[in-house]
């Protein structure tokens, strides 16, 4: 494969737990669904002014089913980016 210098790729994933019930799962169906497209955005260190967030367009590309034990749902999802990663604040 040749690669341009303008173009980019990436992946991200998610592993989180979550209480189970109906209303995680018609997350998972609709919102989560393979192909969808829309902007991924993530901001470690919260939504307060001034901090850093970062976001891209991604395509949900990997779903795992979802694992439930004890009332907890472990939801395990990857995107693939389709442009550039921008950095900025809230």
């Amino acid at each position: 494969e040749t690669y341009l210098t303008t173009l980019t790729d990436g992946k991200a994933s998610l592993t989180m737990r979550s209480i189970a019930g109906t209303a995680g799962t018609a997350l998972w169906i609709t919102h989560f669904a393979l192909g969808n497209e829309g902007t991924l955005e993530w901001g470690p260190e919260g939504t307060a002014t001034s901090s850093k967030r970062s976001y891209v367009n991604a395509i949900v590309l990997k779903k795992t089913p979802i694992e439930e034990y004890a009332g907890v749902t472990e939801w395990k999802i990857e995107w693939q980016y389709s442009g550039a990663v921008t950095h900025t604040t809230y």
